[in-house]
């Protein structure tokens, strides 16, 4: 497990290098752009995505067959692109929420608790990335699994779109300003997160490579 994990790491640092600077431009933005508070959210979509560039590039080097010559399991070869989901969600979250900070610290509007909220909400939505479309690349690979990539993409942009839109409306409230509506998404997020996990290593062991 820990070579594969080096493999898909030298393969991240090598060919995924613009998802820094996306990072960096649009964290930008939305700290500095008082109604684009939505580019603090797109990086993490953008970071949760990554697997499916490294699967990409897997099918084009021709490792998704050859790493079955290996003695690694369906179950390994499949959780190694979730454990890098994983990694750079929590990474990228990491520092859009930092920025979020920053960003309320400039305005004067500094509150923990909102800042909790957004935490949730990003980390969420980050995981609902690969949630949604690692299995059907698994299914039917990385060329014809693109589409679905495409449509997963403008599905999450409505989701995004709509918890940017209406957070401020929840009605989940609990004393101290505090919503239950973002720990609850990630939450259920979690648990797909976990499922959509178990749903591609059942793909993979049903496809033929």
């Amino acid at each position: 497990m820990k070579g594969l994990l080096l493999k898909d790491w030298y393969l991240l640092c090598r060919h995924c290098r613009a998802y820094l600077v996306i990072l960096v431009v649009f964290l930008g933005i939305g700290l500095f752009s008082k109604d684009s508070i939505f580019f603090l959210y797109y990086p993490v979509l953008m970071a949760g995505s990554i697997p499916v560039s490294l699967l990409s590039y897997d099918s084009l080097s021709r490792w998704d067959r050859y790493s079955r010559t290996f003695p690694y399991s369906e179950g390994q070869l499949v959780a190694v692109k979730y454990l890098i989901s994983l990694f750079a969600v929590l990474i990228t979250a990491l520092v859009t929420v930092l920025a979020c900070g920053l960003r309320m610290g400039i305005q004067g509007g500094l509150d923990g608790m909102t800042l909790l909220q957004m935490s949730c909400v990003i980390l969420a939505l980050g995981l609902l990335t690969p949630t949604l479309m690692l299995p059907w690349i698994f299914k039917f690979g990385a060329e014809k699994g693109r589409i679905v990539f495409y449509i997963v993409l403008v599905v999450l942009m409505v989701i995004c779109g709509f918890c940017v839109g209406f957070y401020q409306s929840m009605t989940l409230d609990l004393p101290g300003n505090f919503t239950l509506v973002g720990p609850l998404f990630l939450g259920v997020c979690l648990l797909l997160f976990a499922g959509s996990w178990r749903l591609s290593t059942a793909f993979s062991k049903q496809r033929e490579w």
